[in-house]
């Protein structure tokens, strides 16, 4: 009798059912970020004009508050599903540990105003050098903050500190506010785990954000616990992260360009009012830009201007984003304008495709209103940096 042959169908059917979920996701982000980039660039438009209309001016305040807490959403989710499939590469450096909590609370800031958050702040005089990711660990005391600022009163008191312990820096977030039930406690950082909610669900969320922030903790070699004296008697969390040697980190800024002030713009979008509404945007940061709506439109447009900036969408009719890079860089006449690829697409391996075609940085739509202004004055981080 001749040996079982392995049942290779059944093997590629569970790999299928497997990864179905990761697309789906993929597809969700990419449909839901283009319309998305869109609003919140017309929000923006709105807002640099001069209001006579109070009205007009606060209907379009709500609409960009309610754009941005889409696209957090989105992004807790997709992250947490690429980190508990182990599908998320750190960008790790010497970093100070204070630099990136100044940015999560500057981050922080329209999110606590709104909440009428009274942010006290405790950050020590002393360097705490770590080996991390820069926008992850801006993003962990982010969440800290967050979540402390949606489960407090109007008003409510939020102590923040950061300090070295040993040779451990602590983060601790203190909030006054709706507190944890005991037996929560055991499982709060689970997946899809939240407090008891009313119909009304007056914080919203999903109950991914606490399990986004251990696996980001854990990513670190660090470790996060919470504890509360009950029901509306507060929080406490506190994350650990070990320090790195003293005289980890230099002056030198890591992997930055010669910065120059971008005057010409290239817009290379299929989508009509996406494009559009960054033109607009861009126009009215004195900038001179053009547009094109397919690649090979792209291509010509790039080679005619030959701009200091090309924003290239990656999904392009005609001819994709890639095949745009790379018959850019063929020219050496192009090698002064910096390519930054356009993606609803944000995963690792979306990034690290598009530094490979030939682009110098990528941005996941929504483009993040700060790393769009740093692009625009010449402030250039490492490549691909998200």
């Amino acid at each position: 009798m001749s040996p079982e042959r392995p049942n290779h169908d059944a093997e590629r059917d569970l790999q299928e059912r497997v990864s179905r979920p990761e697309q789906f996701l993929a597809m969700l982000s990419h449909e839901l970020r283009n319309p998305l980039a869109a609003i919140l660039s017309a929000t923006r438009v709105i807002e640099s004009a001069k209001w006579t209309d109070r009205a007009s001016h606060e209907a379009s305040q709500v609409v960009a508050r309610q754009a941005n807490h889409m696209s957090r959403l989105l992004d807790d989710l997709l992250d947490v599903a690429r980190i508990t499939r182990g599908h998320v590469t750190l960008r790790t450096e010497p970093i100070d540990l204070r630099e990136t909590a100044q940015g999560a609370i500057e981050a922080l800031g329209p999110f606590l105003a709104e909440h009428d958050t009274q942010l006290t702040v405790d950050i020590s005089p002393e360097p705490l050098p770590v080996i991390g990711d820069t926008v992850r660990l801006q993003q962990i005391q982010a969440n800290l903050l967050n979540n402390a600022s949606k489960y407090s009163p109007s008003g409510s008191p939020v102590r923040f500190e950061l300090r070295r312990v040993g040779r451990e820096a602590m983060i601790r977030v203190t909030d006054q506010g709706r507190g944890i039930d005991p037996e929560m406690l055991p499982c709060i950082f689970d997946l899809f785990v939240q407090g008891q909610q009313t119909l009304a669900r007056p914080e919203g969320g999903l109950g991914v954000g606490l399990t986004l922030l251990k696996s980001l903790v854990g990513l670190h070699r660090g470790w996060v616990e919470a504890a509360s004296d009950g029901e509306n008697r507060g929080s406490v969390f506190t994350v650990w992260l070990p320090l790195a040697p003293n005289g980890t980190l230099h002056s030198e800024a890591s992997g930055q360009h010669a910065q120059h002030r971008v005057r010409t713009v290239v817009i290379v979008e299929d989508q009509e009012d996406a494009r559009r509404m960054l033109q607009i945007l861009l126009e009215t940061e004195g900038l001179r830009v053009f547009t094109a709506s397919n690649g090979l439109e792209g291509v010509e447009c790039i080679e005619r201007t030959q701009p200091d900036l090309a924003l290239v969408d990656l999904g392009l009719p005609l001819m994709s984003g890639y095949e745009l890079a790379r018959r850019v860089r063929q020219s050496p006449r192009n090698a002064s304008t910096r390519l930054v690829a356009l993606s609803g697409y944000g995963q690792d391996s979306d990034i690290q495709a598009a530094l490979d075609a030939g682009f110098d940085d990528h941005l996941t739509k929504p483009p993040d209103p700060a790393r769009l202004d740093a692009l625009l004055h010449g402030r250039f981080d490492a490549a691909g940096a998200e």
